[in-house]
């Protein structure tokens, strides 16, 4: 949760390969509170430049709200996107192709806590997710392991590989817990 101290605090950093950014605060003219945070890998965006080449890149937002509703009711709201994305091309006298690998996240979610007398609790959550997934090669390897009588390369198999895989899930889901507890808990 964000802090409620102040109406807007933060943080960032910055390593080798990535930064990150933290915003939070108080909610204005209500009892709660607001986190964003997003951080993204770089290294892609200089050594792509360089190599001319594609590096592996990573980003995501995430998003979190807090509402204190009255004693003992809290409604919270999260959200989440992510973006993954790899791509490598090998031009190698052995090796030759593409090999590709993304990945797309995204979730939200809404969460109603509540009090149910001096024991109680019931715990609400809507949530609704999607991913999706692809990675496929397309490559062509000298098979050295298998060669004919030739004197030449011409002797060399190539194995040509191509595959591609596509995945894409969706949920939708509402889910409701009460518990009570006893004794001395």
């Amino acid at each position: 949760e964000g802090t409620r101290r102040a109406r807007l605090d933060g943080s960032a950093s910055v390593s080798v390969t990535d930064a990150n950014v933290v915003l939070e605060g108080k909610m204005p003219k209500v009892d709660g509170s607001w986190l964003v945070s997003a951080r993204r890998t770089y290294y892609d965006l200089v050594a792509s430049r360089i190599t001319d080449q594609e590096f592996p890149r990573f980003s995501d937002v995430q998003a979190k709200g807090v509402w204190e509703l009255a004693p003992g009711r809290r409604l919270s709201l999260f959200a989440l996107r992510s973006r993954q994305a790899a791509a490598l091309t090998i031009d190698e006298t052995d090796a030759r192709g593409e090999f590709n690998d993304d990945t797309n996240n995204d979730l939200v979610s809404l969460r109603f806590d509540s009090v149910l007398g001096r024991s109680g609790q019931s715990h609400t959550i809507v949530s609704y997710s999607n991913s999706t997934s692809s990675f496929g090669v397309d490559a062509a390897f000298d098979n050295t392991s298998q060669r004919s009588n030739a004197p030449d390369d011409e002797g060399v198999d190539v194995a040509n590989v191509k595959f591609d895989r596509t995945l894409d899930l969706q949920d939708v889901s509402l889910r409701q817990e009460v518990s009570w507890a006893t004794g001395a808990h």
